[in-house]
This record gives C-alpha cells, structure tokens and sequence, in this order.
C-alpha cells in the first residue's frame, strides 16, 4: 500500500531529520490545495445491466478516486452537484465532521477564490494566474454565474483508501455467502457489490441514525422485510439473514418500479431500470416511484430536475459510487496490490431446542467468546451479559472443524431447561419517570435499559408502560430488591435508603420510618433493612410488576454549603428537573 500522497513532505523530504515537526504538519495541513485538483478518468466496466450514461461517469470517476486514493485522514473540498469539480484536498486527522474548524477556514477559502474569479470573469479581467486558470478550467461554459453558484455548494468529503482496504479484506469472509445468495435469489451477480457502499463490508456495523449490519437495515424496515429484532435477536447483524432481507427488498423493488416504468413507456430494457432500483436501497421505493412517475426512466434526467427536500447529496450519488466500489473491487489489485482477504465462513449449525442461557453454551462447547461472538453477531448483548437467553429455534453457529460437535451437541440438547425466575425484573412507569431515573434506581446503565426496550434515541416512555431491567439470569442479578425472611433486606456497597425503597417498590419515607432512619442516616453494606409490607402485609418481591412509590407529601432538605440542585436531586433519589420546579 502506497503512502498518501502529500506534496509538502514530498517537498521537505531531503531537507533532514533535524526538520522541525510544526514545519511538516503545516506542509501536510495544506497538501494538495492549489485551485483545483485533478480526478483521472477511469475506463468503467459497464454493460446493459449497470449502464454508465455519460453524464454520471465524472461523477463515478469521482467515487472512484474517494475509494482508491483519498485516505480517511484527507478531506476533499469539491462541488456538491458536480462532484468531479474538486478544488482541494486537505488533512482532516479528524474527518470532515471532526475537524469543524479546519473544514470551515478552507470552505472559506474556497469560497472566496470563486467569488473573486467570478468578479473577474464578469469584468473581462485577462485570466493569468496559474491558479485561477486552473480554477476557470472546471467550468466549462465560463459562466460567472455558475462560478458564484458553486461557492454555496462546496462540500467536504473524507476519503476512504484505508477503509476500503480493510473491507476488501473482509470481503474475503463474507463475499462469497452474499455472491451466493444474491445469485440463488435471481438477481445479478453485481448486486453483492452493494454492501460496500453501505457498510464497507462490516457485519457490525452501525449509522447514527440506527441502520446496522452488513445492508444498513433500520429497524422499521427489518420489520417490514420479516427480520427478527428483538432484546436476544437483531437479523440484521447475521450476514445471511440480512442478505436474504435484502433480497426480498430489492425484488420487491424492481417489481413496483418496473410496473411504473412500463405505464410511462412500454418499452423498458431491465438495465434502464437498475441505478433506480439501486438507489431505491438508499431513498426508498415510494421517493424513486414518485420519480418515474414524474420524469419516466431517465436516471440523468432525475438526477438533474427532481427536486424533493430529501433528495439530496448521498441519494443523487448513490447510483455512482455503487459503480465505483464495483469497479474498485473488481481491480483492487491494480489500486491496492497484493491483499490477504480474511478465509471465507466456514461453520457447523446448531438449532437451539430450548432457551439456553451463554454460559451454558460456551461450558458445553468448550470455547470462548471471542470464538463464537464473531460467527453469532444476531445474539444481542443481553445474551453475551447473561441478562436474557439464547431463544429456542436460534441457529448457533460453530467454528468449524473437521470431526464436527457431534457429542456436544447431544449433550446441549440432554440438558433440561434452566431457571429463568430470577432474570430481569420489570418495572410499571409511573408519572414523573425518566428512563435514566428507572436506571439510577435500579443500578443498571441508561443506555442498556434504552436498548433492552428499544425505546429509539428520544427514549420516550409513557405513564403505565412495562419495562424490562436489564439483570443477570440465573444469578439474582443485584439489580433489584429481593425480600428476606420477614420482610428484610440485607445492604449492599453502593446502595442508598431511596434507591433501595425504589428498587422494592415502597415510598422511601415509608423505609425510612420502618426502620428509625432520617434521610441522613447512613447505612453499611450488611446492615438488614426491613421493608414495609404493601396493603396485604406481605413484602414486595421482585417478580411482580414495581412501581417506585411517591411519598405522600413532599420531603424537606435543607441546603448545605457546596450543594448543587442537582446533586441534591441525586441524593435523594428524584429527577433534577422536577426538583427544580
């Protein structure tokens, strides 16, 4: 693999060791910026099932370049619309989104080089600078309007060299499972190039807004397409499962657009259809079927006139870095050289007859997590953290060996059925709660009582709604209380009195007063605690729905020097808003 290219170090390379390092980082902060750079153009492998319409080859010439030159260290200043206008590359050690403040200074410099090239354009100025000849040269009608236009459309976009690489390694794993499927399903063979656009080829990968896997599937549509997703299963992340979703979408996509293509013009060649069906995977078949319906099968056409708020960067480019990828890794010894790709998936399959907890699986089988998590990415953490079981029906999959599992299989399946009494507890929402409330109250992460629910980035909860808290199976967990003999509880480190009263479902002045205590009163871990017994007499126990009782009327502290609101809102177990109102 060569080395990003760099003109400064290229520049300062023989000058010695001695060199100061502000020298070289400058040399590198700058590298490549002169007025415009130049994107080679590529010899595409197209044919009539990806055709590459002239109009969209700069712009596959441009992705091209972003995936086989450009690393994830460099930022490429260039035109949102015509994205083979590139005026710059800088270092951006933090992407584009990263290093905001570097992003913007060369925005800004862009921005105002086009805006006194446009001026001189208008005035007739004799163009003689190297730099603005260079500029004027990316715009082919001269025009100084379009020259004023670009400056409010100049975008960053990190490269991806090294990322690429990497997935051209793990495309050795996973590929040939994907070419597979793709091709029993009767879809081109090209198609298995998609999830490099999407993921990069990562199984477990993740975007900010919530699409995970190898395919970039949100939660609604792994629904729709008949994936399970729940707190032990997401499909998303198993890599057949997933292809198989992806399947059943692109079909279904090629279905309803071809039949709104043809009420346009009767006679559509399938390949006339393929960039709309692609960029259907990333917009969606009703945003593409909304386009036929207005301009009919001409993809330019679309990429040129449509206009729709969320028809934007990514959508119009979509189509062309697809072509890109393909074309990359089709060559990627010709831009990457020799590669080791990781060995192709090889494993026996298990079908789990019966809930089965992990440490039960990897006692049975002798093997670590770390052999088996990479082959059963679909089992959630709850299962890895022992918080839930591995469902029945589950297709465990095995590292492969040459006399197979045979013994241990029939063992696992000789097993009888553990105890699930003392798993995750659930709790009853009552006004007032917080979903990282219920979490402090019960000695459990926010972000895993979010997930264990999926209550969505907003992790909105309603009043009476059942929630599940996250606790070890088969252990007690130690996240909730459980009732001694006579009502007792015996204290552990890190408990507090209203976090204790919370987790049993008891009002923590009833607590307090059960057991002479003040809201200043200390405890110790092993001090037995009794809880009050709810209107029956009998103590609360940890497998019935809880709800955190509110005290009758409201408690009074009395502020100390250094106290917070917020602390104070801790110390007493309430949320820090409702103190403060």
């Amino acid at each position: 693999m060569s080395t990003p290219d760099c003109p400064g170090l290229r520049r300062i390379r023989d000058l010695g060791a001695s060199l100061a390092l502000a020298l070289v980082v400058g040399a590198c902060l700058v590298a490549d910026s002169r007025a415009a750079v130049d994107v080679p153009r590529y010899e595409l492998d197209c044919n009539a099932d990806f055709p590459c319409h002239d109009a969209l080859r700069r712009r596959t010439d441009f992705w091209i370049h972003v995936y086989n030159t450009w690393t994830t260290a460099q930022g490429v200043f260039h035109d949102s619309l015509h994205p083979e206008r590139v005026y710059s590359v800088i270092e951006v050690p933090n992407g584009c989104r990263g290093s905001s403040k570097t992003v913007e200074r060369e925005r800004g410099r862009v921005e105002a080089r086009l805006g006194q090239l446009a001026r001189k354009v208008q005035d007739g100025s004799n163009i003689r600078d190297a730099d603005d000849k260079a500029l004027l040269s990316l715009f082919s009608d001269r025009s100084p309007k379009a020259i004023r236009a670009a400056a409010r459309q100049i975008r960053c976009q990190q490269g991806n060299r090294d990322r690429f690489e990497a997935a051209l390694q793990r495309y050795g794993a996973y590929g040939p499972v994907v070419r597979k499927l793709i091709v029993d399903s009767g879809l081109s063979e090209d198609i298995h190039y998609l999830p490099f656009v999407e993921s990069l080829y990562n199984p477990a990968a993740y975007s900010r807004v919530g699409a995970a896997g190898l395919w970039q599937i949100m939660p609604k549509t792994a629904r729709y397409l008949g994936l399970e997703l729940d707190a032990t299963v997401d499909e998303r992340l198993d890599v057949e499962a997933a292809t198989l979703g992806a399947v059943r979408y692109l079909k279904d996509s090629r279905n309803r657009l071809t039949a709104v293509a043809r009420e346009k013009r009767t006679s559509v060649r399938p390949g006339d259809l393929t960039p709309f069906i692609i960029t259907s995977y990333n917009y969606g078949v009703n945003g593409m079927r909304r386009a036929l319906n207005q301009f009919g099968p001409d993809f330019v056409k679309v990429i040129n006139e449509y206009k729709s708020p969320s028809f934007q960067v990514a959508v119009k480019n979509f189509y062309a870095s697809f072509l890109a990828a393909r074309h990359v890794a089709r060559n990627a010894d010709r831009y990457f050289g020799r590669i080791s790709p990781d060995p192709a998936l090889r494993y026996h399959t298990a079908v789990l007859d019966h809930d089965t907890s992990m440490k039960r699986i990897l006692d049975v089988f002798g093997l670590s997590e770390d052999e088996l998590k990479p082959l059963n990415r679909a089992l959630t953490r709850f299962v890895w953290h022992g918080w839930r079981f591995a469902p029945k029906g589950y297709r465990l999959r095995l590292p492969y060996r040459a006399d197979g599992w045979g013994p241990q299989i029939a063992r696992l399946e000789s097993l009888g059925p553990e105890d699930e009494s003392r798993g995750p507890v659930r709790y009853s929402v009552r006004r007032g709660d917080t979903a990282c409330g219920i979490a402090r109250a019960f000695h459990v992460k926010c972000k895993d009582l979010i997930d264990m629910n999926r209550l969505g980035s907003r992790a909105f909860i309603r009043v009476g709604q059942s929630l599940v808290i996250p606790g070890k199976l088969g252990t007690g967990g130690g996240s909730a209380v459980s009732a001694g003999p006579g009502g007792t509880y015996r204290v552990k480190a890190g408990d507090s009195l209203c976090g204790i009263a919370g987790r049993a479902g008891v009002g923590c002045d009833a607590l307090l007063a059960a057991n002479g205590l003040s809201r200043r009163s200390v405890i110790h871990p092993g001090q037995s605690l009794v809880l009050p017994g709810d209107e029956s007499g009998a103590a609360i126990s940890r497998d019935r729905e809880v709800g955190v009782e509110k005290p009758d009327r409201p408690s009074r502290y009395t502020v100390r020097r250094g106290d917070t609101a917020c602390e104070i809102a801790q110390r007493l177990d309430v949320a820090c808003r409702d103190l403060m109102r």
